[in-house]
């Protein structure tokens, strides 16, 4: 074959528009050397490793592994032998896990984890930002703090269906929390009041900075262990999305989150007045002056369903002296649901903007429909 007729650069950038098409990308592994590295950092940016799926890894022992960037494990199996001698799947997905040194993103899937069994992931632990734990096990919460421990230069952390048995373990130390971690996404529908107050104590040893740089997205189905964690993260908190249901208490009471700059509700249900009732109660006793930006997201709300003398109160608390910094008041419409209101957008946006006279009048006011 000819010499490549482009710099590497251009062959790169040309590599790169293939992104999206595996089979071009395999097409260009195989056609020049020079080509395989690029065409290889699109072909296994993400793999995902199932041990119900009995897919050949071998492949991962070669340098490919170096390109994996977010790696999903489900349902590994144990990473230990007991009596019954060496398991060949066992140890040759072991074998093979330790070579994603570069991963960015670590995905989790129905797991168990112990001090004995988490050091087969530090290999893989350094470079990691985005940890996702779903449907995982820890016996106690000493296990779960030195677990993230191993993740120095965490960011994000995303825990959906954690199981935590006891708030405290045999010999209970101090483990703070990586301090990089500036977001959390709260789904957690199996944690005792005891362990979800030991995890929010964890989460106040976080180092406070000058400007707040945290994010809590709270996903479980109660607002159990809400103000705990509201209270450890103070100060450091910036971004907070709530649900709010009929019945949902404010969490805000007592100068919690005094430099808050964004708050979003995620409804449950209609837009209707227990659901309004309850955002407003929320929005009355936070007491940050800092206030940008107020997000409603609605997924079940009808034409018929608005109750728009309800919205009348957030109209009034929200040009108050108290956010008189808000630049945006936000509603959005999502989901088969909605299907009135997006049928009928004009219609909708116009009975919203009646009821939001205040807000309406200073231009801060969005309703999008998706």
């Amino acid at each position: 074959m000819v010499g490549n007729c482009f710099p590497q650069e251009i062959s790169d950038c040309i590599i790169d528009s293939l992104a999206f098409d595996r089979d071009a990308l395999k097409s260009c592994a195989l056609t020049r050397r020079a080509w395989l590295p690029r065409s290889r950092h699109h072909l296994h940016q993400r793999v995902t490793i199932n041990s119900s799926v009995h897919r050949p890894l071998d492949y991962y022992a070669t340098p490919a592994a170096q390109f994996i960037r977010e790696l999903k494990l489900v349902s590994p199996p144990q990473p230990f032998s007991d009596r019954d001698g060496v398991n060949i799947l066992h140890a040759n997905t072991w074998r093979i896990i330790p070579r994603f040194t570069e991963i960015t993103s670590l995905t989790l899937l129905y797991t168990s984890w112990t001090d004995k069994t988490n050091r087969y992931l530090e290999p893989i632990a350094r470079n990691v930002k985005h940890l996702e734990l779903i449907v995982t096990t820890f016996g106690n919460c000493d296990e779960f703090f030195a677990f993230v421990a191993m993740f120095p230069e965490l960011q994000s952390l995303v825990l959906t269906s954690l199981t935590i048995g006891s708030a405290f373990g045999r010999h209970s130390l101090r483990i703070d929390p990586p301090p990089k971690l500036s977001s959390l996404r709260y789904g957690a529908h199996f944690l005792n009041p005891t362990v979800t107050r030991r995890v929010a104590d964890w989460l106040s040893y976080l180092p406070q900075t000058t400007l707040p740089r945290f994010s809590l997205t709270w996903r479980a189905p109660s607002q159990n262990g809400l103000s705990s964690i509201l209270r450890a993260l103070g100060p450091r908190l910036i971004r907070v999305e709530l649900p709010v249901s009929p019945g949902s208490d404010s969490s805000f009471q007592g100068n919690v989150a005094p430099k808050l700059q964004s708050i979003r509700f995620v409804a449950t249900g209609d837009l209707k007045t227990d659901n309004i009732n309850a955002a407003i109660s929320m929005l009355a006793d936070i007491t940050s002056f800092d206030m940008r930006e107020v997000d409603f997201l609605c997924n079940g709300t009808s034409l018929i369903d608005l109750d728009v003398w309800a919205l009348q109160p957030i109209d009034e608390l929200l040009v108050s002296q108290q956010f008189e910094d808000v630049q945006h008041v936000n509603f959005r419409f999502s989901g088969k649901s909605c299907s009135s209101a997006i049928d009928k957008p004009d219609a909708f946006t116009e009975l919203l903007r009646r009821s939001l006279r205040r807000l309406d009048s200073l231009h801060v006011l969005s309703v999008k429909f998706d």
